[in-house]
């Protein structure tokens, strides 16, 4: 899946960038599925390369018929200036870039589209749009975020339509923002009124989690010949060979996460005790935060085993799971216990216990 269709503007020529430490570069401004490029194609200069992943912040400050600035903020704390000369060109790039840096945006969980219909008419009346948007808006309450989606560009370049989602937006109010926003457009003759064709925005909202094919190494495509596989560098039957040949009775090598079901954030590949099956490290992971079932870190020549795990998830009514706590006692063996370390900060623990029952039990 690529994005193509999310870039109206894949080249831009005339784009000046600012950035700190850095000489003003006049060049060629590429949009590209996942990066942000800028070239002055001379010799000598560097080139900006930048992943739309790496963007934090868009903020834009229009200079009416001048175009405008594009004040780019980075998650590595990088602040990048894009100035574009043509109005028009410059909310469709700072459109395009906060439409791409937001795709995999993990704050936002669900993912947000808009489909657009041309209309023209009395469905085409600012009053008419805003009512649209205002009925989707009054659902935000339920996201509990405030969220804007600023300056959307309708595929036919027609108009801005801007507006605030947030929980308590009063219809009147968007009605208010849509249409001075037309009128602006308007008077700075970007189009004249008797012709304005306003854009019929409907929200699709699918409740959605986080899709990590989506990033960036999931598209890349190797320019070069390879010359080792990192794939193949470790595997998990090789490094774990002499545990479970020596330890064939305790340990075994579960895929049980094979296609990452399980655990998003485990490997495919796990030891965990021989004795338990893939049913029961399952209902372990449905009771672990995120899924992280307690796995095998580490074992001492002495017998002493390490394990690692995510906070289980007791809830208000402190419940318990069987599953998990056979996993557990499986390792501890019988008659004997063992220490559960929490490495997370006392203040992190304390808000987890009193929000969300997240605690440990005796084991």
């Amino acid at each position: 899946m690529e994005f193509f269709d999310m870039i109206p503007i894949p080249m831009l020529d005339g784009v000046v960038m600012h950035a700190p430490f850095r000489n003003t570069v006049d060049g060629t401004l590429c949009i590209s599925s996942h990066h942000l490029i800028l070239s002055s194609r001379k010799e000598g200069v560097e080139e900006l390369w930048m992943l739309h992943r790496n963007i934090d912040l868009v903020e834009r400050r229009p200079n009416g018929l001048s175009g405008g600035n594009i004040v780019i903020k980075c998650k590595d704390f990088r602040v990048i200036q894009l100035d574009i000369n043509s109005p028009e060109e410059f909310v469709q790039v700072a459109a395009c870039i906060e439409n791409l840096a937001s795709i995999v945006d993990s704050s936002f969980p669900p993912f947000l589209r808009l489909s657009h219909q041309g209309k023209e008419g009395p469905e085409a009346s600012p009053e008419v749009a805003a009512k649209l948007l205002g009925l989707r808006c009054a659902g935000a309450k339920a996201w509990g975020k405030e969220r804007e989606v600023l300056s959307r560009v309708s595929p036919y370049s027609l108009i801005v339509i801007f507006m605030t989602l947030c929980a308590g937006v009063d219809e009147r109010d968007i009605s208010d923002l849509l249409l001075m926003t037309s009128l602006d457009c308007v008077r700075q003759g970007s189009m004249s009124y008797t012709t304005l064709t306003l854009q019929r925005a409907i929200f699709i909202v699918e409740d959605q989690e986080e899709d990590v094919r989506l990033f960036y190494p999931f598209f890349y495509r190797h320019m070069s010949p390879i010359l080792e596989d990192g794939w193949t560098a470790f595997t998990p039957e090789t490094e774990y060979a002499n545990l479970i040949n020596s330890l064939a009775d305790e340990w075994k090598i579960s895929y049980v996460n094979k296609d990452f079901g399980v655990c998003p954030t485990y490997p495919s590949a796990v030891v965990v005790p021989k004795s338990i099956d893939d049913e029961t490290i399952i209902a372990a992971a449905n009771f672990r935060e995120g899924g992280r079932f307690p796995v095998l870190s580490y074992r001492h020549e002495g017998g002493s085993v390490l394990m690692r795990s995510s906070q289980p998830m007791t809830g208000p009514n402190s419940k318990r799971c069987k599953e998990d706590e056979r996993l557990i006692n499986s390792v501890l063996g019988p008659g004997k216990r063992g220490y559960i370390i929490d490495t997370r900060t006392q203040t992190l623990a304390q808000t987890a216990k009193v929000q969300l029952n997240h605690c440990f039990m005796n084991v």
